[in-house]
């Protein structure tokens, strides 16, 4: 079984890849062509619908002419600060502390008590 993160990384590539060829001034359709790659097979993986393989991640980079590692250092940008907009509406209730977080406590309070737990004790 894919874990939940993986399957969002592979989304969150896919979305780099259709900016990427947005910002190469193309479309799903001219890489299609420009690659070989059957068009509707294409749209499904720019969409997420379908991981991307790395033989075809490398094509595409060819295409609108950014490095692959490029394209994956981008999506890793894009997955990280979705990652962490997940848990900004959380975040305030935290303080960091030297006693670490309570137990019943996951994501952001992983670095911390909740403010209202301290102000109690």
């Amino acid at each position: 079984m894919v874990s939940p993160d993986a399957e969002r990384f592979a989304r969150t590539v896919a979305a780099q890849v259709r900016a990427e060829i947005a910002a190469a001034g193309t479309t799903v359709a001219g890489v299609a062509r420009a690659t070989g790659i059957n068009r509707e097979t294409l749209d499904r993986w720019v969409k997420g619908e379908r991981a991307l393989s790395m033989p075809t991640l490398y094509r595409i980079s060819v295409a609108v002419g950014v490095d692959p590692h490029v394209i994956v250092q981008r999506a890793e940008e894009r997955f990280a600060a979705e990652s962490a907009s997940h848990d900004v509406s959380r975040v305030g209730e935290y303080e960091i502390t030297s006693d670490g977080p309570g137990a019943d406590h996951a994501l952001a309070a992983e670095h911390g008590t909740k403010k209202s737990e301290r102000e109690q004790r």
